[in-house]
């Protein structure tokens, strides 16, 4: 998500990010994907190894945000202080056949009570003020109480995301969040036009393949553009929050 952290370095901040090897391997359906402690932990260790390193004098502890897309825009939300009731997400596939539901319909199985506890656990971490979460997974099986009581939240999502529908995932849990948390659809984008930009050549190189959708956008829209959009969104969000304070920002 270099896209995202070039335009916040650009506006003064810190810009950290980690690779989680369930979504960086090139198989995000590996059973650990599921394991959703995990990127919230990662974020936790890296804001404290920030904190004890040669960094620490630059970075202000009042402006700390998250910004994660799909697993990691989840995580974004678990961070601010979203909380499951993970079981849903098996009740919720039984009735729904988007993308993701097919890629996590083989691990259902494996969700015994010590899995569930510890989905279930409070994965915050209130040195964080505010988080963006793009095209988030597992919205379904968000507690309303959590979603209320959220840290200051932007979420993106793409009109067009065949993977995590935003009628279905996103939309029926807005009820519940509270000003100054905020939703922003983008009516054009898919679930991976939030990736970076492809080769002109992608398209013809990934033809044929599990991965030929990943450069694919719809017909009289660019991905340039959809980033674009996401951008001006997530910048002003984090603008208004107190984050992004010209070049004092510290992100």
């Amino acid at each position: 998500m270099a896209w995202i952290a070039l335009e916040l370095v650009a506006h003064g901040a810190i810009a950290v990010a980690a690779d989680h090897p369930a979504s960086a391997s090139g198989d995000g359906r590996q059973r650990s994907i599921l394991d959703v402690w995990e990127q919230p932990d990662d974020v936790r260790a890296m804001i404290d190894q920030l904190e004890s390193s040669d960094w620490s004098a630059r970075i202000d502890r009042d402006r700390i945000a998250v910004v994660g897309f799909s697993l990691g825009g989840q995580s974004a939300m678990l961070l601010a202080g979203a909380r499951f009731e993970f079981a849903r997400v098996q009740e919720f596939c039984k009735t729904h056949r988007d993308g993701a539901c097919e890629a996590l319909q083989p691990y259902f199985g494996s969700f015994d009570d010590a899995f569930l506890a510890r989905a279930n656990a409070d994965h915050a971490d209130h040195r964080i003020r505010a988080a963006v979460a793009i095209a988030p997974g597992f919205t379904e099986a968000m507690t309303a109480a959590s979603l209320q009581a959220l840290a200051p939240t932007l979420i993106i999502a793409g009109g067009h995301d065949q993977q995590l529908p935003p009628e279905t995932r996103v939309r029926p849990m807005l009820v519940h969040l509270r000003p100054p948390s905020g939703y922003h659809e983008i009516a054009s984008a898919k679930h991976y036009s939030f990736l970076p930009l492809c080769r002109p050549n992608a398209n013809e190189l990934l033809a044929g393949t599990p991965e030929e959708g990943l450069c694919q956008e719809q017909v009289g829209t660019t991905r340039e553009q959809i980033h674009t959009e996401a951008l001006e969104a997530i910048t002003t969000f984090l603008r208004d929050r107190g984050v992004l304070v010209d070049s004092q920002a510290r992100l």
